[in-house]
């Protein structure tokens, strides 16, 4: 059975070690060198600082295996990067309340309401600024789409 402690180890999970080395032999078996790696979500199971930790020990094997520089990895938050237990029920019931474009940039736009909501994000935001050795990512100053 898998759980999500942090006390699990990156070595010991079967998937991503098969992962990284079937990027590995693509790597090798057919010379390919990529120009940039994308990792679309979900870099902990339920943002924990622990699981941050080994997220990073899987993102340097992964640039080791790709050769590139960790300016050459793009990573997006997902559903699973929520702290949940930073969820407050009025901060539930503000995002019940977002049911369109002109809704979310209402809240996005408000520093209180903004910083009310991505609190949530916050040890995703550590781990971001953590793992690149600077302040790459604040929830301060984030895009908006008009």
């Amino acid at each position: 059975m898998r759980t999500s402690q942090p006390s699990q180890t990156y070595d010991s999970d079967v998937v991503l070690k098969k992962m990284l080395e079937d990027i590995g032999n693509r790597i090798q078996s057919d010379s390919l060198q990529p120009d940039f790696i994308i990792v679309s979500g979900d870099i902990a199971f339920s943002s924990k600082p622990g699981e941050y930790v080994l997220a990073g020990k899987f993102l340097d094997k992964l640039l080791d295996i790709s050769r590139l520089a960790k300016d050459n990895i793009f990573i997006v938050p997902g559903n699973h990067d929520i702290n949940r237990g930073a969820i407050t029920p009025a901060a539930s019931a503000m995002a019940r309340g977002i049911n369109g474009r002109d809704s979310t940039n209402g809240i996005l736009t408000n520093d209180v309401d903004r910083a009310f909501i991505l609190k949530r994000f916050s040890n995703y935001q550590n781990f971001i600024n953590e793992y690149f050795g600077k302040d790459i990512l604040s929830f301060d100053n984030a895009i908006l789409f008009q």
